[in-house]
């Protein structure tokens, strides 16, 4: 027994008290830290997001400004021209001319302005010097101009030029509304790039990812800042982007501002962007910084919060492991005491001696006794048969170091330890003094105190060794008790003959057999052998006992495996069918049944017998009837049936009326109501053989 333990020492209990305190404490701080980043964070992104969607509305309106302008110029052309259209069927010196007399009226930022025809091609041009870019599909852009007041081109940068120009296009059209032409203005973009450029540089210091730029609403980039690789190649200003930004703009028309999370296609990157449309004018400016800046920033913002926290929890589990190594003598001995009382338990759930190694091995694991337990059965050349594992799955093999202690502890029936007790620990099992298997067992614990502590786990072993062998021999002796009286029974339910079963086993068959509302009409049916007093007259009582054996075989083999075959005694055997739907399916189970037996049997070298049988079969009612009562009527039905073996049709006469609420148990004065065929009446009057027709009942 366990010393006792004073009350200002911590109990096992106690100690996982403890620990549930000590993480809940784990978690409050844990949970806290995190409830306090998240703030951190909602407010870092509410910053962020202002401060971005404010850069947004910023280039937005620098760019509106420029736009309104350059749109008022193109407007003023667009309305001349349209209410000249004679213009641009002249020649183009007379448009050069025209041109010349509004270029005083140029705003700033439009560079040269282009005169289209309504197909695209060109009629005249301010530009100095000819014409030295066009766009490749201008007839895509008159058809955008049928449909709008105004269309964005492409974006050129021109090679090893810090310049970078826009086209806008306005449509021209007459008095009636139709598409006659367009003007096209070449716009200036260099100011808005290098705008974009020190926004650029001077977020860049507290984000260095962060990127701006406009992009037209159809998801075309006009420009990006910081300008990625692919910038240069002519294709990105008319290749529409796939990336979050280019998705919200085409999904969502209407919405003229916003803020999104999502990958961008310049560097495929989870990003924050802000965009704000800018007027009517088809394009967007946006804002964006890579959420991982984000994150750097909260960590930097945070950092010294899960410091604090972690030096907390630090200390708080140092105090908890100090506390908790001075009790470890006494969990240890609370674990061979629960262990004890387990195996005892283990036992007590086993119903065989098959079941307990799984449960003895997993009792031993359960109560933290060992980390892996294993029963071993060991031949003399010292082959292992697992009987059971708990423990890992990756230990299912018994270690090398425990083989040599498992061979030692079964060779020499002994307790064998290894140089601790969590390197392995073997016991031999004996059930009733005889050997059975041996225990190995890894990750025990040391028990008692340091100085006494290898003397205290063995005799703590050889105590688990006898609880675990009276809890053997418990079992072998239910076991024992249990097969014996199964053999009882066994011999009390079956006749010992032909191994079927007997009068006993056909009246507890017979309870539960017909049970008022069962589903299906149900047939008993009394079958006796014709001259079998015969066959023992003749081949003698040893071969009738064989005859007995074959018939009762080729009986059962006959009938359904549902049917229920009884030996009465003597040459008299019951036949409980199966429930069916109609009297008349049970005839093919009839005819089998006598097509099988009367076949001839071989009971002497030259001579052979050929058994023949009589049936009497009777179908139940609807109320429940005893065994006597129902074997009453089967045998009146059998008796007129053999009286009139030599006539008959059939070897079988069936009851046919729905008897059971007539036939009374203390009574033999039964009514026999069966149906009559065609067989022919006895010479002397008497009643007729009382028969079928096949297929009736």
């Amino acid at each position: 027994m366990p010393a006792p333990v004073a009350s200002h020492q911590l109990t096992p209990s106690g100690v996982w008290r403890l620990r549930l305190w000590m993480v809940a404490f784990s978690l409050l701080v844990l949970f806290y830290t995190a409830w306090a980043t998240l703030q951190i964070e909602r407010r870092t992104q509410a910053e962020v997001s202002g401060q971005l969607q404010a850069n947004a509305l910023l280039l937005a309106e620098l760019m509106k400004k420029d736009f309104s302008r350059a749109q008022q110029y193109g407007e003023l052309l667009a309305t001349g021209l349209g209410a000249h259209p004679e213009l641009l069927q002249n020649s183009p010196s007379a448009l050069d001319l025209w041109l010349d007399a509004y270029d005083d009226l140029s705003p700033p930022r439009v560079l040269f302005t282009r005169i289209l025809d309504a197909q695209g091609q060109m009629l005249a041009s301010d530009e100095p010097g000819g014409i030295r870019h066009r766009e490749p599909d201008m007839a895509r852009a008159m058809v955008d101009l049928q449909k709008g007041r105004m269309e964005v081109g492409a974006m050129h940068h021109p090679e090893g030029g810090m310049l970078w120009h826009l086209p806008l296009r306005l449509p021209v059209r007459n008095a009636q509304g139709k598409l006659i032409g367009a003007v096209e203005l070449i716009m200036d973009f260099s100011l808005q790039a290098t705008t974009v450029e020190k926004l650029s540089q001077e977020q860049d210091r507290q984000w260095p990812g962060f990127a701006a730029g406009w992009i037209r609403n159809d998801g075309v980039m006009l420009l990006r800042w910081p300008l990625v690789p692919e910038a240069l190649q002519p294709d990105y200003y008319s290749a529409p982007r796939q990336g979050i930004l280019a998705r919200t703009l085409r999904q969502g028309p209407v919405a003229q501002q916003g803020f999104i999370r999502g990958f961008v296609s310049a560097d495929t990157m989870l990003r924050n962007l802000a965009w704000h449309r800018v007027g009517t004018f088809g394009i967007t400016a946006f804002v964006t910084i890579p959420q991982r800046d984000l994150w750097i920033a909260l960590w930097r913002n945070t950092r010294l919060q899960w410091f604090a926290a972690l030096a907390m929890l630090v200390l708080a589990w140092s105090a908890f492991f100090q506390a908790a190594s001075m009790m470890r003598a006494l969990r240890v001995r609370s674990a061979w005491d629960r262990t004890y009382s387990g195996v005892v338990r283990a036992g007590f759930k086993s119903e065989s001696l098959q079941e307990l190694p799984r449960l003895l091995c997993a009792s031993l694991l359960e109560h933290g006794l060992c980390s892996s337990a294993w029963l071993l059965r060991l031949d003399e050349v010292g082959n292992m048969a697992v009987l059971a594992h708990a423990g890992p799955p990756r230990l299912a093999a018994l270690p090398m170091p425990c083989v040599p202690l498992a061979l030692q502890s079964w060779q020499q029936e002994v307790l064998a330890l290894g140089a601790t007790p969590a390197e392995g620990l073997a016991l031999p099992l004996c059930i009733q003094q005889e050997p059975w298997a041996v225990l190995v067992l890894q990750g025990v614990p040391w028990l008692g105190r340091s100085s006494d502590r290898q003397r205290a786990t063995q005799r703590g072993a050889w105590r688990l060794r006898q609880q675990i062998e009276l809890v053997l021999d418990n079992l072998r002796l239910r076991e024992t008790l249990e097969h014996e009286r199964d053999s009882q029974r066994h011999l009390a339910l079956h006749d010992v003959l032909t191994g079927l079963p007997n009068r006993a086993a056909l009246t507890e068959f017979l309870s539960d057999w017909a049970m008022p509302g069962t589903s299906g009409r149900h047939a008993l049916a009394l079958v006796d052998l014709d001259d079998f007093k015969q066959v023992n007259d003749r081949f003698g009582h040893k071969a009738g006992d064989v005859f007995l054996r074959e018939v009762a075989l080729r009986m059962r083999h006959a009938l359904r495996p549902e049917d229920y075959l009884v030996r009465l005694g003597g040459d008299e055997f019951v036949i409980a069918f199966a429930p069916v739907r109609e009297s008349a399916d049970i005839d093919p189970v009839l005819r089998r049944l006598i097509d099988q037996v009367q076949r001839p049997l071989q009971l002497a070298e030259s001579d052979s017998a050929t058994p023949g049988l009589s049936l009497g079969v009777v179908w139940l009612g609807a109320t429940a009837q005893s065994m006597e009562a129902l074997l009453m009527l089967a045998d009146q039905a059998l008796y007129r049936s053999k009286r009139n073996k030599a006539t008959r049709k059939f070897a079988w006469t069936t009851f046919e009326a729905d008897i059971l609420g007539q036939v009374h148990d203390d009574t033999l004065d039964l009514p026999l109501t069966l149906q009559a065929s065609d067989a022919p009446a006895t010479a002397d009057g008497a009643d007729a053989v009382p028969t079928r027709p096949m297929g009736q009942t």
